[in-house]
């Protein structure tokens, strides 16, 4: 099966971006990329700024420099839909430049599949010296298809479980019959491209 990594899209400087962690998650936010549930200590109220330095757009996606995911009630809902059991949602709350609170409804997406299924030998990746586990930075990125159950239409990836996966289909659906934006699929053969040095 065929699968597309979910980036930023930074084509389009008009759209909104997040750039720092409220300061009520800012200590446990780690625990957002892995598996277990972050109902326990997830703040009644959470208020994301948005940076000066970029757009004003809102999209359904707003993109953030942290790696969390940040999404619409639309975009929610066709996870929800599509991922049953994927996910949780935490509503958090989005302040834009001028200081205004902004009412259409956002969530926290977190992402509760994490697959071990990256060929390390055919990947071209740095360790990250303090968790082993984890990469710093892929430059090319090849998938184990047989660690991924037919099933799973999205996915973190171990290394890195800021990076999302998604089955062809899916992203095709999210992107142009719902018309969501603020991310973008790309071939998984493009993943890391700009880092390499052999082209």
């Amino acid at each position: 099966m065929d699968y597309l990594p979910w980036i930023d899209d930074i084509n389009d400087d008009g759209y909104a971006w997040i750039i720092d962690e409220p300061p009520e998650i800012d200590e446990p936010s780690y625990l957002i990329h892995e598996e277990a549930s972050i109902s326990h200590w997830w703040p009644e109220e959470v208020v994301f700024d948005l940076s000066p330095d970029y757009g004003v757009r809102l999209a359904d996606y707003v993109p953030t420099v942290t790696g969390l995911h940040i999404i619409s009630k639309k975009l929610k809902e066709i996870l929800d839909s599509e991922c049953q059991g994927a996910f949780d949602f935490y509503p958090v709350t989005i302040r834009n430049q001028k200081g205004r609170i902004v009412k259409a409804s956002y969530y926290l997406a977190h992402l509760r599949i994490i697959l071990d299924c990256m060929d390390r030998e055919k990947s071209d990746f740095t360790i990250n010296p303090i968790n082993t586990e984890h990469a710093t930075r892929i430059r090319r990125l090849v998938l184990r298809e047989d660690k991924i159950p037919d099933n799973i239409k999205i996915f973190a990836l171990k290394e890195d479980p800021s990076l999302w996966l998604v089955q062809r289909e899916l992203a095709k659906n999210i992107y142009r019959e719902f018309d969501c934006r603020g991310m973008l699929f790309i071939k998984l053969e493009n993943y890391g491209i700009e880092w390499r040095t052999d082209g």
